[in-house]
């Protein structure tokens, strides 16, 4: 989602609402890269391949946590997190909303 949003707030918010709607109404796997991709093509002006390229890569991430006794197993612990990213999600929403 962070990634879509970085190519555009707009282009994000079409996204986010692809994913909610294949998950939701279609029973989609959205946890499949090729799966977030084929959602992707159908939001128009969205760079695909930027998208993929960023989704590898782990670029946007909000968060980083590492599995304290193996993944799964046991628990993550937060390494880094941005403090900031309510605020700026909230703010790139009101500003598609001007009314409210």
């Amino acid at each position: 989602m962070q990634a879509a949003t970085a190519q555009s707030p707009r282009i994000g918010e079409e996204y986010d609402r692809a994913l909610r709607h294949a998950f939701g109404a279609q029973s989609r796997p959205i946890q499949t890269l090729h799966e977030l991709i084929a959602i992707a093509a159908t939001i128009t002006g969205l760079d695909t391949a930027q998208l993929q390229a960023d989704l590898r890569l782990g670029t946007h991430r909000d968060i980083t946590v590492h599995w304290q006794g193996g993944w799964a197993s046991r628990f993550p612990v937060v390494d880094r997190d941005e403090a900031g990213t309510i605020d700026t999600l909230l703010r790139n929403a009101a500003s598609l909303c001007p009314d409210l």
